[in-house]
């Protein structure tokens, strides 16, 4: 996928928090075995207009959603399908199909800046575990950036 347009430009793509990462990756959180979604992830930068977090989420197959006018966000997704509930929640976002370019700001309310990765989720994981499984979007976001360096 990595070498698609919509995964390079995060064109017309369900993607995720913070917390949706670690939610994804581990068994028993989003789905039973993990890693549903594959064992790799990518950063993406994107610049977002404020207004479009107002924005209904547009229900989004297979990882498009063809129909999205706006950058768009779920509410904060909580409960585990363990039946469990997480402290803070995590959300999934959709954009719509717009090339990252000064237009689409002005077009769509969203511009793609640019793309890391791919990075191993198990790297990512290992280094959760070993400090203690934090859910703390603080910690989370210091063990990606250490992760991804």
């Amino acid at each position: 996928d990595e070498a698609r347009i919509w995964e390079r430009e995060l064109r017309n793509v369900n993607s995720g928090s913070l917390l949706w990462l670690v939610a994804h990756a581990v068994p028993k959180m989003h789905s039973c075995t993990g890693c549903k979604y594959g064992t790799w992830f990518t950063v993406h930068h994107v610049r977002v207009r404020a207004s479009c977090f107002a924005a209904g989420y547009h229900m989004a197959t297979e990882g498009s959603c063809p129909h999205a006018k706006t950058f768009g966000a779920t509410t904060a997704i909580k409960g585990l399908v363990t039946g469990e509930r997480l402290g803070t929640g995590y959300f999934w976002f959709v954009s719509p199909v717009a090339a990252g370019d000064v237009d689409s700001m002005t077009s769509v309310g969203w511009a793609h800046v640019c793309r890391q990765g791919p990075f191993d989720v198990e790297r990512l994981l290992a280094a959760w575990k070993s400090q203690g499984a934090p859910m703390q979007e603080a910690r989370l976001q210091a063990l990606l950036q250490a992760c991804i360096a």
